[in-house]
């Protein structure tokens, strides 16, 4: 027979079924028949005849068929291929008729040998045609220089056996092989356990920072950053800080200017003249009106520090018809660590009834849950006449 196209390699893909696999092409010998499975995850194993799977007989031009004794996975290749040894077995004696079907066999296997062959070159790796490299500056190093090595080229394109130490490379690590196979840089600095600059990230552990850090996007920042020098910088005007639960807690601007749109602060006003405060005794004063209240923290004429810290309190009573006989007044201002007070003496002060202020602004101590209210004390003297009118207020804020 004549042998016009090359045996090329044939591959089917497993369905989990035993089904026979056509082979296309002519082989002469069993023999010449490797079988080999390719599983999901890429590794190759060379079937046995008659373990792994039968074969019809050779020597029949139009082929034959391979049947697996184990049926291929789904996700598994079966791959066949005509590999004829390098060998010449047939013997022409001298004289006699000529031996035309021992010739052409010999010939046909000669083929499918050359076929081989390129087969196996198609698969190396080759230089261009043009390349300036040839003969032995083509050869690899020999086994002793290139163990525990890798592959790299010199500044001539020569192959070199590479430790990293020359060229300014390094051997891929087992760490490295962990970012290497990142899809994406969020992805690969969370490997690193590196600062996010970028997109939505989580900076967790105890860091440093370094020189000048540009930070964009909703980054969050776990256990203990410190700035070690240079300088942090959020964003663009407006951008800031969020707390754990995504609330923005301080924002600033180009500028420079830092604003705290949570931090605790609160104005209150009363809602109607409270009048007639009683003599010989303590009021409450009732600020029934909110201006503000970041925080939600003054109810019920109290307000209530949400954290520990150092609050600014301040307070102004508009004191309508203040009585000359009332002798004195007592502003309070009562926090749970302390009584801030203001002493007015209504006798020296005014002359005849009319109109006063009385204020008060402290620093003030106080934990989380401590409260602070106003209170106005008048001795057991004059009338109860003085009012104190919506023109007052009551304020504060978490200062440090």
């Amino acid at each position: 027979m004549t042998i016009s196209t090359e045996a090329a390699a044939l591959s089917y893909a497993g369905d989990d079924s035993i089904n026979p696999l056509s082979i296309t092409w002519k082989y002469f010998a069993k023999s010449h028949v490797v079988a080999t499975l390719r599983v999901s995850d890429g590794t190759e194993t060379t079937w046995v005849l008659d373990t792994d799977y039968t074969l019809t007989d050779a020597g029949v031009d139009a082929g034959g068929t391979l049947t697996p004794i184990v049926a291929p996975a789904t996700g598994e290749t079966t791959v066949i291929t005509l590999e004829p040894p390098n060998t010449q077995l047939t013997d022409i004696p001298l004289g006699g008729s000529f031996p035309a079907s021992s010739v052409e066999d010999g010939l046909d296997q000669a083929a499918q040998r050359d076929s081989k062959l390129e087969d196996f070159q198609d698969r190396t790796l080759r230089v261009p045609k043009t390349d300036t490299q040839s003969g032995s500056d083509l050869e690899l190093p020999i086994d002793s220089d290139r163990a525990s090595k890798f592959l790299a080229f010199d500044a001539s394109g020569k192959a070199i056996a590479s430790s990293g130490t020359v060229d300014g490379t390094v051997p891929v690590s087992t760490f490295m092989e962990t970012v290497l196979d990142d899809t994406t840089a969020p992805i690969a600095r969370t490997t690193l356990g590196a600062v996010g600059l970028t997109g939505n990230e989580t900076v967790a552990g105890v860091k440093t920072f370094s020189g000048n850090n540009l930070h964009t996007g909703t980054n969050a920042f776990t256990g203990d950053q410190t700035i070690n020098s240079g300088s942090l910088k959020i964003g663009s005007s407006g951008e800031g800080i969020l707390t754990s639960d995504g609330t923005t807690g301080m924002t600033i601007t180009t500028a420079g200017e830092f604003n705290y749109p949570t931090q605790p602060a609160f104005q209150v006003i009363p809602a109607s003249n409270q009048v007639d405060i009683p003599i010989n005794a303590t009021t409450t004063i009732v600020f029934g009106t909110e201006r503000f209240d970041i925080g939600g923290n003054f109810a019920s004429n109290t307000f209530t520090a949400p954290v520990t810290g150092k609050y600014h309190l301040e307070v102004s009573l508009d004191l309508v018809l203040m009585d000359i006989d009332n002798d004195s007044y007592t502003l309070n201002l009562v926090t749970s660590n302390k009584t801030y007070v203001n002493y007015y003496r209504v006798d020296v002060e005014i002359s005849g009834d009319q109109r006063g202020n009385m204020s008060l602004s402290v620093l003030a101590d106080m934990d989380a849950s401590d409260t602070a209210t106003i209170s106005f004390t008048i001795p057991n003297a004059g009338a109860n006449q003085v009012d104190v009118s919506t023109a007052s207020y009551f304020s504060g804020y978490l200062a440090t």
